[in-house]
C-alpha cells in the first residue's frame, strides 16, 4: 500500500433527521462538504455537530 489516500464518507445531516441517506461532497478548494441535495455546507467539525443533534443526550444531573 503505497501512499494511499483513504476517502471519507459522511452523510448529510440535514437530510439524515429526514431519514434520507444523501453523502456529502468535498470542494477541497473551500475545504467543505457540501450537499447536492439540500442547502448543507459546512467543515468536518461542523458535519459532526449537526451529528450530535440527531442523537438525544441524556442530561446529566448531579
Amino acid at each position: 500500500m503505497q501512499d494511499e489516500k483513504i476517502e471519507e464518507f459522511y452523510r448529510c445531516p440535514y437530510c439524515l433527521a429526514k431519514e434520507v441517506e444523501i453523502g456529502l461532497l468535498f470542494d477541497e478548494k473551500k475545504g467543505e462538504y457540501y450537499c447536492t441535495r439540500c442547502c448543507f455546507v459546512g467543515t468536518k467539525e461542523e458535519v459532526f455537530e449537526g451529528y450530535g443533534r440527531l442523537i438525544p443526550h441524556p442530561e446529566v444531573r448531579h
